[in-house]
């Protein structure tokens, strides 16, 4: 089996024809499983297109032996670039002038070796590709996320598995989209908006809306232009260092990767650190088509104490789509309960005066005593039958003091819990106050 090695050392005469059948099958054997020896290959024919442009166009360059091989040697490390000394043979044109050659490799280098010259020239593949995803009329994207199937959109964690997203936005005057992972939907059909968490659980609002619920991030990321033009402004605005390399993809078209490092501004130790992607440290890491210079792939590891960890990943991206209108409608179960804005109770005064831990510690005892006109004062939802089980007849262990976190706009309550069939959990209870009645509702931590 030959090695990336072995391969590289072919390559000009593979790419020169001067290779018997054998050793030419070999080397393209090794080409169709490896992305950086199709890189060495696209970068040998483009130097040997740029050769043939120059050749008669330059004349009357002379440098010693041993500064041209400072250059070679130097390029070959910047660019990865094939070993090309092999008597200056270069691509069946060794008759050509070595000054054409010098010619290209120090327009070269004049840029590649500063960092800040590499910076921009990330930044302009950036502008470039924001402006490819500009007037857009469809966007078909699917992602894979360490994240809950039913939980928050915009929720992570490095230690879950990688689960399926899809998302599908129509733009224009009449816009629809849908957001899809496997236990939450949701959907814009141009004149309602709905929700739906594991198939027991709704939320509708009556109109249009861009970004409702947890979806906003999702769609600055279907507004591919808006993502990375803000990416670009952020890194140039914050000092981001820029990185920019290439790659050759399975299609054989040249890669831009573009590489921007992160900072969420947390601390270590912060509660909702590494908790969503905006409040995570990250690298991201995007790719665009060389030739049409539209983003095609996006990895965003999260920097943790174990290491970096790869928890968000577009695997898809289809521009301009015609999507079936069924995309966009839904099929809801009878089970689904609806979320209801909390009406002001005649005893709402009680619920008013609650601390956290006192509402945490109130909807955990209406459980366990499966009062459930009780727990509906703790909650938007009428729960359902598969809910009631669930909660019923619980325990409460512990209740924890109350703490809040940078960024939500409410309480996090420590508890320990058994339920009825003997597990026990730990987790922590989210809490809000509610706009109408002013008494706090269970917003997450279930």
């Amino acid at each position: 089996m030959m090695n990336c090695s072995q391969c590289q050392e072919q390559l000009i005469d593979f790419q020169e024809g001067l290779l018997d059948s054998s050793k030419a099958q070999e080397v393209e054997a090794h080409l169709t499983k490896c992305p950086q020896c199709r890189l060495e290959l696209y970068n040998l024919r483009k130097l040997h297109d740029d050769l043939l442009r120059d050749a008669d166009q330059t004349s009357g360059i002379s440098l010693e032996a041993g500064v041209m091989n400072q250059i070679i040697t130097h390029q070959t490390e910047e660019l990865r670039r094939m070993k090309m000394l092999r008597k200056y043979k270069l691509i069946g044109v060794s008759g050509m002038a070595a000054a054409a050659c010098l010619a290209l490799l120090i327009s070269i280098l004049h840029f590649m070796p500063d960092n800040r010259a590499m910076a921009a020239e990330a930044a302009g593949v950036l502008a470039r590709g924001a402006e490819a995803a500009s007037n857009l009329h469809t966007i078909y994207i699917k992602c894979m996320m360490r994240t809950s199937p039913h939980d928050n959109f915009a929720s992570i964690d490095p230690e879950y598995e990688l689960v399926p997203i899809e998302i599908w936005k129509e733009f224009g005057e009449q816009t629809r989209w849908r957001i899809e992972k496997s236990g939450r939907v949701a959907v814009m059909d141009g004149i309602t908006t709905v929700m739906i968490i594991r198939n027991r659980l709704g939320v509708k609002i009556d109109h249009p809306t861009n970004a409702p619920f947890d979806t906003g991030w999702l769609h600055n990321l279907a507004a591919v232009n808006y993502t990375i033009s803000k990416e670009l402004s952020n890194a140039l605005a914050m000092e981001r260092e820029l990185q920019l390399s290439h790659e050759v993809g399975e299609d054989g078209a040249l890669k831009h990767v573009v590489t921007v490092e992160v900072q969420s501004g947390l601390e270590d130790g912060s509660y909702l650190k590494n908790s969503f992607l905006m409040t995570a440290d990250t690298k991201r890491i995007f790719k665009f088509d060389a030739e049409t210079e539209r983003l095609e792939g996006l990895k965003v590891y999260c920097h943790t104490p174990e290491g970096d960890i790869l928890v968000f990943e577009i695997n898809e991206i289809q521009y301009n789509l015609e999507f079936d209108p069924t995309v966009f409608a839904l099929e809801i179960s009878e089970e689904v309960r609806w979320w209801q804005e909390q009406e002001v109770l005649p005893d709402n005064e009680k619920y008013e005066k609650m601390t956290p831990e006192e509402a945490a510690k109130a909807f955990f005892e209406a459980c366990g005593k499966r009062d459930w006109q009780e727990v509906k004062k703790f909650s938007n939802y009428e729960y359902n039958n598969h809910l009631k089980e669930a909660l019923g007849g619980l325990e409460i262990i512990k209740i924890g003091k109350a703490f809040t976190a940078e960024r939500y706009p409410g309480w996090f309550v420590p508890y320990e819990i058994k339920y009825s069939d003997g597990r026990v959990k730990k987790y922590n209870l989210a809490l809000k106050k509610s706009e109408t009645s002013n008494r706090y509702f269970i917003d997450g931590g279930l």
